[in-house]
């Protein structure tokens, strides 16, 4: 196996850890709903779940399902951590999303996961949860999904 393929998804997951540590404290519920979801994905029963209330809720934002599987982690950074998202997960740019969007996967040759935009001084990354019964094959929501609560969340920023 080749070195960067594993350090490339190891790199990616401590930004992911490091930004959720580091990230700007503010109140950001505005921004996205457990309704938004539903809206969004036909799913019934979302709920928000609290910053560190279980293993992997390390967003700002974090919605689960009525049995609590994590969906979606909403992390709000400074528009600086836009290039480290770019450059350890990108795939392509998404059009008409904030100032500028991206899509990229945070596990190598794994289905894309994660919508990362930047909106004035803001960066919003969405990284859909695995969906746990077709691990590394299907996500929680799909990237047309993301694309979807993105552009809620970035109608509703200041």
């Amino acid at each position: 196996m080749h070195p960067r393929t594993v350090a490339r998804p190891i790199l990616c997951l401590g930004l992911f850890l490091l930004l959720a540590v580091t990230a700007f404290a503010g109140p950001y519920d505005s921004y996205l709903k457990a309704s938004d979801i539903e809206k969004a994905t036909g799913m019934k029963g979302v709920k928000f779940v609290e910053r560190m209330a279980k293993k992997g809720a390390g967003g700002d934002l974090n919605f689960a399902t009525a049995e609590g599987k994590l969906i979606v982690m909403v992390q709000v950074v400074d528009k600086n951590n836009y290039g480290g998202y770019k450059q350890l997960c990108f795939k392509s740019d998404i059009k008409g999303i904030g100032d500028q969007a991206m899509e990229g996967a945070t596990i190598s040759g794994a289905p894309s996961n994660l919508l990362a935009f930047t909106k004035g001084t803001q960066c919003v990354a969405l990284t859909a949860f695995a969906d746990p019964f077709n691990f590394g094959k299907k996500n929680m929501l799909t990237i047309a999904q993301l694309t979807d609560l993105a552009k809620t969340i970035a109608s509703r920023m200041k």
